[in-house]
């Protein structure tokens, strides 16, 4: 009975120092990834502002080009499509067809519907989920594996429903930010605590309360000490996932650590049991705990993410399914705790059958996906905007990108400015790399190539890509004609535009110059130079006028379905024949 009872209680420390590990170790990489995340995104931000500030292959040929088209536009001398230097560079594989044209709301009822569709799949989805994880973690602690304590003392049926459906909520509410994610909501933060934390909170105390005893003063004291601890759950969270790039690096960097501090942590495993080895034994162990292993955790991490870039750029998943597949992983892994954490010997296999509910999840969504269509006739944008660095770039293309990516592709010069905003997997994970150079045009023969293959399919959620083109140099300009040349439709953000911003100045130029003021939507606030902006259409093009394109008064409260109308509105139609003649 003796060594029964040792063996009971050696298995049982073991037991807790195991969870408790497994928690620290969760509790660290989340607070060291967390941690990261700004240190990542400015590091990222110099690299960019410091690729793009060196001097491109064709540095020459630029030159020439600023000299002419440029420069003769912020000097007031205009110049034909006919005279035009660059007229034969862009090939014609890469001028678009002119698009048929569509009925004026057929865009805004294409997006509205698929959004509709897709948030319905990730409800279902998430539905699912809460559903088997809650049933499973009510009946998991102590009344199926324990059977004794629920003949001693059962919990009324009625307790037990009403336990399960809170279960169920408190899961729900966790679940709740994976639907704003998966369609790139763009006022996740506002929901975030409007909706979600009062929801959660509420179930959490409830289901505390509840648990805890038959004492109603006890309840209510329980679901009260709940708060504090799901209040810092919370903040945490959302610093998590408030902004989009945070939901981009903090899984992936979690993942990167994870894997490493796993392996040192298993390596010193095995250094400790060497110290007390001997015949050899023990260096054999000290090697795998102090070489083999820590390599192979670095190998296997790096070997993870170049598996993820290159998965992603080959479109086996979009960016916001990255993001719902590491915050459901991370779901379950805290509902899997709290089912070992009240009762662990008692949990039996119920922890790791969990897992059942991710993957119920995951096949519903996949089940639900299959019968959503992308939109047949995309419209592709290209998004113009005089470089700032504050929240305003950032806004405008959360709203806009959530309504256009499901009916086309979104096409921008990447800059400092919304670097981190518009930070794609493959790209986040060429900076870790140390290869985010490969992400830079550097000569116009790259920009070509570049511009035959961008990315103009659905990802498999049905919804288009934003895509940026981080150029070195003055290949930017080159960049804009050849995108400007297969848009349906412009946006130009002129907020804060004065005549001292030369490269806006350019492809306002560039746009009156190629005859497409006419299928642009202009972004203007009460710090926008007009004046200047009708200079430079002038010298660029004297038959052009700025009234030609649609204007729009946009303040600081962006107004997104007007601007998202607007645009709508200019791609239903076919681009202009003049536009088509001087494009070509």
């Amino acid at each position: 009975m003796a060594d029964t009872c040792t063996w009971g209680n050696a298995i049982r420390l073991f037991d807790n120092a195991i969870f408790f590990a497994a928690l620290f170790y969760l509790v660290l990489v989340f607070a060291v990834s967390l941690s990261a995340t700004s240190l990542v995104m400015w590091l990222y931000r110099r690299s960019v502002l410091s690729l793009m500030s060196s001097t491109s292959a064709d540095v020459g040929t630029e030159a020439g080009t600023e000299a002419g088209a440029g420069a003769g536009v912020e000097r007031g001398i205009g110049r034909g499509p006919e005279r035009d230097p660059e007229a034969t560079f862009i090939a014609t594989p890469l001028l678009r067809p002119a698009a048929a044209p569509l009925e004026p709301q057929a865009l805004v009822l294409a997006s509205a519907l698929r959004q509709r569709q897709l948030r319905n799949v990730l409800v279902l989805a998430c539905a699912v989920f809460s559903v088997v994880a809650g049933v499973l973690t009510t009946l998991s602690p102590d009344i199926v594996m324990n059977p004794q304590g629920a003949q001693s003392a059962p919990r009324p049926a009625g307790l037990l429903l009403v336990l399960g459906l809170l279960d169920v909520l408190v899961i729900a509410a966790l679940c709740m930010p994976l639907v704003l994610i998966g369609v790139s909501h763009p006022r996740f933060k506002s929901l975030y605590w409007r909706r979600f934390v009062p929801w959660l909170l509420v179930a959490v105390a409830l289901r505390v309360g509840l648990a805890a005893s038959d004492d109603g003063f006890e309840r209510f004291a329980a679901g009260l000490l709940a708060l504090p601890a799901n209040g810092v759950f919370v903040s945490l969270f959302y610093l998590a996932v408030a902004r989009r790039h945070a939901r981009q690096i903090v899984p992936l960097v979690g993942a990167l650590l994870g894997t490493v501090v796993g392996a040192l942590a298993l390596g010193g495993v095995f250094v400790v049991l060497g110290v007390d080895c001997q015949d050899g034994l023990d260096v054999l162990l000290m090697l795998l705990g102090l070489l083999v292993l820590p390599l192979g955790g670095l190998w296997a991490a790096w070997r993870a993410m170049r598996w993820l870039a290159r998965a992603y750029e080959q479109k086996r998943f979009s960016d916001a399914q990255v993001q719902v597949g590491s915050w459901l992983l991370c779901l379950t892994a805290i509902s899997s705790l709290a089912v070992l954490g009240p009762s662990r010997q008692q949990a039996g296999p119920w922890g790791p059958l969990l897992l059942a509910a991710t993957a119920a999840a995951v096949a519903t969504y996949l089940w639900r996906l299959r019968r959503l269509q992308p939109w047949q006739a995309p419209r592709s944008l290209l998004l113009l905007r005089v470089f700032a660095h504050d929240e305003r770039g950032e806004k405008l293309l959360d709203e806009t990108a959530y309504r256009w990516r499901f009916i086309g592709p979104i096409h921008m010069i990447g800059g400092p400015d919304m670097a981190q905003q518009s930070l794609e997997p493959h790209e986040l994970v060429s900076f870790l790399t140390g290869h985010v150079q490969e992400q830079f045009v550097v000569s116009r023969e790259q920009l070509q190539q570049r511009l035959l293959t961008l990315d103009e399919a659905p990802d498999p959620d049905r919804r288009f890509r934003v895509n940026e083109l981080f150029c070195q140099g003055d290949i930017w300009k080159t960049a804009v004609r050849a995108l400007a040349r297969r848009c349906d439709v412009v946006m130009l953000d002129l907020r804060g535009f004065t005549a001292l911003r030369g490269g806006t100045a350019h492809e306002i130029g560039l746009l009156a110059l190629m005859g497409l003021l006419g299928n642009t939507v202009c972004l203007v606030d009460a710090q926008t130079d007009l004046q200047a902006v009708r200079a430079v259409v002038c010298a660029a093009n004297a038959q052009a006028s700025l009234e030609q394109a649609k204007l729009l008064f946009a303040d600081q409260n962006l107004q997104a379905d007007p601007i998202f109308e607007a645009l709508a509105a200019v791609a239903s139609r076919p681009l202009p024949r003049v536009a088509r003649r001087a494009a070509a």
